[in-house]
C-alpha cells in the first residue's frame, strides 16, 4: 500500500523510498504518531523532481542537526517553509552538501525574508566585506563561506521559480564581482605595506595613483553567470610609468611587478581550493597574447596589442567586456580604448567568414572527443550559435548602430529584431532557445556542481531534469519525451538561423543556385566564358595572359579549392571596378598578383570581397599599394591585422610626433620579456609605420618633404626605443656607468647622413656615431643590489651598448632587420672603435679630420642619449665644422672628391643614369651646399642647418646664393629626391640609378604620375626632365664653387 502511495506522488523507486521512509521513523525527533505531519511529508514529496533523493537528504539533514526537533516543528508550523526545503533536497545535491556542511546555513535560507530578497551587488558585497573583516579563518575561507550560502539562496530560488534565468545569471555575475572586489581589497591591504602605493607622475610633475581594474569577459561579462562557470578576466593597471612609493618595506617595484602581484594573489584567493573549495575558478587565457602573455597589462600595452595583433575572435570576445572589479574610471578608460577595434566604422562582414571557421573548429573538436552526449552549449543548434549569431551582428554593424554594443546576448538579439537586420520571427525563436537552453544548463549544473553542458543519457536522470524545467509529471517516458520535443524544436530553430547565416553561398555548384537572367548571368560566365587575355588588352596589362590567370584565381582559388559560389558572385560584382580602376594604375600586372595574394593570406573570400565592394577607396589605395611596392605589400601579408588601423582617417591624413611615436613603439616593443623579444617586436612595428607612411606618400596625401620627415622622426623613435632596450639590459647586468670625477656617465648618438639631415628614404642606412663623455666604471649596483655579472670599465659598457643597439637594429636574433647601420664616420673609419668618449672625438676633430669630415658633419645632429652629453658634442663638431676658416683649396678638395664619386663609384660611362652620384645629381646640390656653408658659417650662424632644403633657404635668404639659382636647386632637389622615393619604395632597397630597361623606365614614369600622350610617352617626358635639371645643377654647383662651365 505504501509502495503504491509513493508511486502516485511520481517515486520512480517505491522500494527505495519505502526504506528511506522506515529509517526516518526511527530518528529519536521525528513525530511517530502524528499522521497528518505524515501526509504533509509525503505531500511535499509529491511536488519535488525528485522525491527519492529528497528523502534521503532530508534524513541526513536531521542527522546534521543539533536541534532536529526545531527543525521539524518549524516545517510542521510553515508549509512554504516545508516546500522550501524540500525542493532543495530533491533538486540539487550540490547545495543538498552545502546545507550539511553549514548546518547553520539553513536557518537563514528558510527565513522568508532570504528567499524573497533580490540583493544588490553592493549590498552583497557590503555584507561579504563584514565577514571578511570578521573572519577568524582569513579572507579566503570568508569568501568561500559567503560564495557558498549565497550559491544557495541564488540556486533555491531558482529552482523555486522564484527568479527567472535572467535574474539568476545576474545574481551570479554579481556575486563574482562581489567576491573579486573583496580580494582586490585583500591583497591590496597585504600588498601596500610591504612596497607602498603604486604611483605615476603626471605631466604636471604631480604623482598620481596607479590604478587596477579586473575586466570580466564571456559570460561574466554579459552578466549571465551560470552556476558552474569559470570567470574570464583580463587585469589592467593605467601605466608603466612610476612605480611604488611610502610603505615600510625598503624594497620598491615597479607598476608592472606591483600589479602582477596583485593580480596573482586575486587569483589564489579566488581559485586556489582549500577545505572550503574554491570561490570561482579563473581563466585569464582571454587576455592580450593568451597564455604566453604577461598576467597583467597596462591600458597603453593593451591599446597597442589590439590595434597591431588583434584577430577577429578577440573582436568577439571584447564584446563582453564588462569592468568586475577595481576602479571604475579605468575599467571605463579600458572600454573607450577596445571600442574602436571591436566596432569598426565600416561594414566588416569578413567576420561572418571567421566566425563561422571558429564554429567549424568547434564542431571538429566535438567530434574528435567522440562525444556522444548532446551538449547544449557547443552542439548543433546551442548557446554558442546563438551566441555567434548576435555577435556576428554586434561586429558587422556595430560601428554604425551603437545600441548593439551591448554584452547582453539577449538585448543585442532584441536590437536585432528592432533593426530589422533579422526577421521578427526569428529572433523571437533565438531568445527563447537562449532562455530555454540557458535553463537547462542552470539545472543540470546545479545537480552536481559539475562545469558540464551534456545532457545525461541515462532515462531516470532525464526525467528529473524534465520535470525541473516544468514539464508536467505523467509516465516518465512521457515526461522525457515532451522535453526532448521541446528541446529537438528550439535546436532546429536555431540551427537553422545560423546555416541561413554563416553558411549562404557554400552549397555546391548548381545547388539552390539562381537560374542565370540578363540583370544577373550566372557566376561562371562571367569571368571563365569572357573574361580573355584579348579581353583585358585595353586595361593597360603588360601581359594580358598571365593577369587573366591571376583574376582566375582570384575568383576560383587554388586548383582543388573550395570557393563558395556567394564568393564568385561577389568577385564578379567587383571585377568592373577592378578594371576600370586599372586603367591608372602605375603596375596593374602586379597589382593584381598582389592583390591575389592578399586574398589568399586572408582566407575569408567572401569578407575581403564585400569589404571591397562597400568601401571603393580602400580597393583604390590597395590596388595603389600593391602596383607601387612589393616591399609595402610584404609588410602587409605579414601583418594582416595592420589592414585596419592604416585605412583610418588619422592614419592617412596625419603624421606622428616624435613622442607619439616613440611611446607606441615603447609600449609595443616591452611586451616582450628580453631584449631579444623587444629588439623583434620594435623592428615589426618599424615596418608597421612605414607602411602607413608609404601608403600616405603612394596615395599622394603626403610630399616628398613630409614623407623624409616621418622616416626620420620613425628612426629617431626606434633608436630611442632600442637604446632603452639595450641600456636596460646591461645596467641590469653591471650597474650604473659612472666618471672618474664621480659623476654619471652619459652616452648620446648622432646622427648623419640623411638621418641626420632629416631626408630618409625608403631602404635609407642609419649613419651614426656614438660617443659617450668621459672615462670611468660601472658601480657594479642595479636597483641598490649587485649587478647581475659585475662592474665594467665604461669603454667596455658603453662598447657593449653600441653594439648591441647596432645588432638589434640590423641583425636582430628574431625577425627582420629595421636599418642598416653604418658607424664608417667615425673617427679613423673602420679601423677606430665604434663607440669614443668625448675626449677622442676632440683630439681627433683639432689633429686629424679631413675637409670630407667637415662636410659630413654639417649634417650632424643629435638623434638619441644624453641632451646634456649632446649639447657638448654638438658644440664640439659646430667648433671644427664652421669656427675653423675654410682653406684656400676647399673648393678644389670638394670638387676632387665630388668628381671622384662620379668616376669611381657609377657607370654613367656605360650609359648608367645615376641620379645620385651621377653627372648633376643630388650630391652635387649637397656639396654646394656643404661647400657654401663651411665658407661662411663661420660669420652667418643662420646658416648652420644639418638639412639640405633648409641650408639652402637659408643661404637664399642671406643672399650667398643668387635666388634663381636657388629656386632651381629647390626644383630639382624635390624632383630627384621624388625619384628616388619612387624606386626606393618598390623594393625598400638603396636604388639611386634609373632602370636600364625601357620597360622599367616607363614602370618608373607611371609611379612618378607621367602619361603617354600627342606630346610624347611618359618615359621620355621622364628623362628630359631628369637631363634639363641636371644639366641645370651641374651648372650652378660649378659656377658657386668657381669652377670654369663645361663644354
Amino acid at each position: 500500500m505504501a509502495a503504491d502511495l509513493l508511486d502516485s506522488i511520481g517515486v520512480i523507486d517505491p522500494g527505495r523510498a519505502c526504506r528511506n521512509l522506515q529509517s526516518l521513523a526511527l530518528h529519536p525527533a521525528f513525530p511517530r504518531n502524528d499522521r497528518g505531519f505524515l501526509v504533509q511529508l509525503l505531500s511535499a514529496l509529491g511536488e519535488t523532481f525528485e522525491p527519492e533523493r529528497a528523502l534521503s537528504n532530508f534524513e541526513r539533514i536531521l542527522e546534521s542537526r543539533v536541534d532536529p526537533d526545531a527543525l521539524l516543528r518549524l516545517l510542521r508550523r510553515y508549509p512554504e517553509r516545508r516546500a522550501a526545503l524540500f525542493t532543495l533536497a530533491g533538486g540539487s545535491q550540490f547545495l543538498t552538501d552545502t546545507v550539511l556542511r553549514h548546518p547553520d546555513f539553513l536557518d537563514w535560507l528558510l527565513r522568508p525574508s532570504t528567499l524573497h530578497e533580490e540583493r544588490s551587488k553592493p549590498a552583497m558585497a557590503s555584507e561579504l566585506w563584514r565577514w571578511v573583516r570578521q573572519a577568524r579563518g582569513g579572507p579566503a575561507d570568508a569568501l568561500r563561506r559567503f560564495r557558498q550560502r549565497e550559491y544557495l539562496r541564488i540556486g533555491l530560488r531558482d529552482l523555486m521559480r522564484l527568479a527567472d534565468v535572467r535574474r539568476t545569471t545576474l545574481s551570479l555575475s554579481h556575486l563574482a564581482d562581489a567576491c573579486l572586489e573583496a580580494s582586490v581589497r585583500v591583497a591590496r591591504a597585504e600588498l601596500e605595506p610591504l612596497y607602498g602605493k603604486p604611483r605615476w607622475r603626471g605631466r604636471d610633475g604631480r604623482w598620481r595613483p596607479c590604478e587596477f581594474t579586473i575586466v570580466g569577459l564571456g559570460k561574466l561579462g554579459g552578466l549571465e553567470l551560470n552556476f558552474s562557470s569559470d570567470i574570464d578576466l583580463i587585469f589592467v593597471y593605467t601605466t608603466d610609468e612610476g612605480g611604488t612609493r611610502g610603505g615600510r618595506g625598503k624594497e620598491k617595484i615597479s607598476n608592472h611587478e606591483f600589479h602582477a602581484r596583485l593580480a596573482r594573489r586575486v587569483i589564489a584567493l579566488m581559485a586556489e581550493n582549500t577545505e572550503e573549495g574554491h570561490v570561482f575558478r579563473v581563466d585569464t587565457r582571454l587576455r592580450p597574447e593568451g597564455g604566453q602573455g604577461a598576467l597583467v597589462y597596462s591600458l597603453r600595452s593593451c591599446e597597442v596589442y589590439y590595434e597591431s595583433w588583434g584577430e577577429t575572435w578577440e573582436r568577439q570576445a571584447l564584446i563582453k567586456a564588462r569592468p568586475s572589479a577595481g576602479s571604475p574610471a579605468l575599467g571605463q578608460a579600458f572600454l573607450d580604448m577596445i571600442r574602436p577595434f571591436i566596432y569598426r566604422r565600416t561594414l566588416d562582414l569578413s567576420a561572418l567568414d571567421e566566425i563561422g571557421h571558429i564554429k567549424d573548429r568547434i564542431n571538429s573538436q566535438i567530434a574528435a572527443a567522440g562525444r556522444r552526449a548532446p551538449n547544449i552549449k557547443l552542439g548543433e543548434g546551442g548557446i554558442r550559435e546563438i551566441e555567434f549569431i548576435a555577435q556576428s551582428f554586434q561586429l558587422i554593424y556595430g560601428g554604425k548602430e551603437t545600441f548593439l554594443r551591448t554584452p547582453s546576448t539577449l538585448e543585442a538579439l532584441s536590437v536585432v529584431e528592432a533593426l530589422g537586420l533579422l526577421p521578427m520571427g526569428d529572433c523571437a525563436a533565438l531568445a527563447a532557445a537562449y532562455v530555454f537552453l540557458r535553463d537547462v544548463e542552470h539545472r543540470v549544473q546545479m545537480t552536481h556542481g559539475l562545469q558540464t553542458h551534456d545532457l545525461p543519457s541515462e532515462p531516470h536522470a532525464l526525467t528529473i531534469l524534465a520535470r525541473k524545467m516544468g514539464f508536467q509529471r505523467t509516465e516518465s517516458a512521457r515526461e522525457r519525451e515532451a522535453f526532448a520535443a521541446a528541446l529537438k524544436n528550439h535546436q532546429e530553430q536555431v540551427s537553422r538561423v545560423f546555416q541561413n547565416l554563416f553558411r549562404k553561398g557554400d552549397a555546391p555548384e548548381g545547388a539552390d543556385q539562381p537560374a542565370p537572367t540578363e540583370e544577373a548571368p550566372a557566376a561562371a560566365e562571367t569571368l571563365e566564358d569572357s573574361l580573355s587575355p584579348s579581353d583585358l588588352a585595353p586595361y593597360n596589362f603588360a601581359d594580358p595572359a598571365a593577369a587573366s590567370a591571376h583574376l582566375r584565381l582570384l575568383r576560383n582559388g587554388e586548383p582543388f579549392a573550395r570557393v563558395s559560389a556567394r564568393a564568385k558572385r561577389l568577385f564578379d560584382a567587383l571585377l568592373p571596378r577592378l578594371l576600370f580602376l586599372s586603367l591608372d594604375l602605375p603596375d596593374p600586372d602586379q597589382a593584381v598578383v598582389n592583390l591575389s595574394r592578399f586574398v589568399e593570406k586572408g582566407g575569408g573570400r567572401e569578407g575581403v570581397f564585400t569589404l571591397l565592394i562597400q568601401q571603393e577607396n580602400i580597393l583604390e589605395a590597395l590596388l595603389r599599394l600593391f602596383g607601387s611596392s612589393d616591399y609595402l605589400t610584404e609588410i602587409l601579408l605579414a601583418q594582416p591585422g595592420l589592414l585596419d588601423s592604416i585605412f583610418q582617417a588619422e592614419a592617412l591624413t596625419s603624421s606622428k610626433p616624435l613622442e607619439t611615436q616613440r611611446a607606441e613603439l615603447s609600449a609595443e616593443a616591452f611586451r616582450g620579456s628580453d631584449s631579444t623579444q623587444r629588439f623583434a617586436r620594435l623592428c615589426a612595428a618599424k615596418r608597421g609605420e612605414e607602411l602607413a607612411i608609404g601608403l600616405r606618400s603612394i596615395l599622394g596625401e603626403a610630399d616628398i618633404h613630409q614623407t623624409m620627415g616621418n622616416l626620420t622622426v620613425l628612426a629617431e623613435a626606434v633608436l630611442a626605443v632600442g637604446l632603452r632596450i639595450a641600456s636596460e639590459e646591461l645596467l641590469a647586468l653591471h650597474g650604473n656607468p659612472i666618471e672618474e670625477n664621480g659623476g654619471p656617465a652619459g652616452f648620446s648618438v648622432i646622427g648623419l647622413g640623411k638621418l641626420g639631415s632629416r631626408e630618409m628614404n625608403f631602404g635609407s642606412d642609419l649613419d651614426l656615431l656614438f660617443v659617450y663623455s668621459r672615462t670611468g666604471g660601472t658601480d657594479g649596483k642595479a636597483n641598490g643590489k649587485s649587478a647581475a655579472r659585475g662592474a665594467l670599465s665604461n669603454h667596455e659598457f658603453f662598447l657593449r651598448l653600441a653594439t648591441s643597439l647596432r645588432d638589434g637594429l640590423s641583425a636582430p636574433a628574431l625577425g627582420e632587420r629595421a636599418y642598416e647601420i653604418d658607424l664608417r664616420l667615425r673617427p679613423e673609419g673602420q679601423k677606430g672603435a665604434i663607440v669614443a668618449p668625448f675626449e677622442v672625438y676632440e683630439a681627433y676633430f683639432r689633429d686629424r679630420a679631413e675637409t670630407w669630415e667637415r662636410q659630413a658633419l654639417c649634417r650632424a645632429r643629435p638623434v638619441a642619449g644624453s641632451p646634456e652629453l649632446s649639447r657638448r658634442f654638438m658644440e664640439l663638431a659646430h667648433g671644427f665644422v664652421y669656427e675653423r676658416p675654410a682653406p684656400p683649396s676647399l673648393a678644389s678638395e670638394v670638387d676632387h672628391m665630388r668628381l671622384r664619386m662620379e668616376r669611381e663609384l657609377t657607370h654613367e660611362a656605360e650609359g648608367e643614369i645615376d641620379l645620385k652620384l651621377g653627372h648633376g645629381g643630388l650630391t652635387d646640390i649637397e656639396f654646394l651646399v656643404q661647400y657654401l656653408l663651411i665658407s661662411h658659417g663661420r660669420e652667418n650662424p643662420s646658416i648652420r642647418r644639418p638639412e639640405t632644403f633648409e641650408a639652402l633657404r637659408a643661404l637664399r635668404n642671406t643672399r650667398l646664393i643668387d635666388g634663381e639659382d636657388a629656386e632651381a636647386l629647390f626644383g630639382a632637389y624635390r624632383f630627384l629626391r621624388q625619384v628616388e622615393n619612387r624606386l626606393r619604395i618598390a623594393r625598400a632597397q638603396p636604388l639611386h640609378t634609373f632602370p636600364s630597361t625601357p620597360e622599367g623606365m616607363e614602370m618608373l614614369a607611371r609611379r612618378l604620375g607621367y602619361a603617354d600622350d600627342e606630346e610624347g610617352s611618359s618615359r621620355a617626358k621622364l628623362l628630359a626632365d631628369y637631363e634639363r635639371h641636371a644639366q641645370r645643377v651641374r651648372a650652378i654647383y660649378r659656377k658657386v664653387l668657381g669652377l670654369k662651365p663645361q663644354p
